[in-house]
């Protein structure tokens, strides 16, 4: 993926199309739950709808502390 600093710029509804445009392919893509992204030992999981559209996305920080960056 580009840069951490791209994920807290995705605007909630976006497509997974358009995620996948902004912030790159995902580490391990899931059809059916989060995207995961992964760079170094931190973490981002894009979460969405049923629809396909973003709901939120949330930094998993070292040592597992969660950090919702989009909601």
């Amino acid at each position: 993926p580009r840069a951490p600093a791209d994920f807290p710029a995705l605007p909630p509804a976006m497509s997974r199309q358009e995620v996948d445009n902004a912030v790159g392919e995902p580490t391990r893509p899931d059809p059916d739950g989060p995207w995961r992204y992964e760079a170094g030992p931190r973490a981002w999981l894009v979460h969405f709808n049923a629809s396909g559209l973003l709901v939120r996305v949330v930094e998993i920080l070292p040592g597992g502390m969660e950090n919702l960056v989009v909601q």
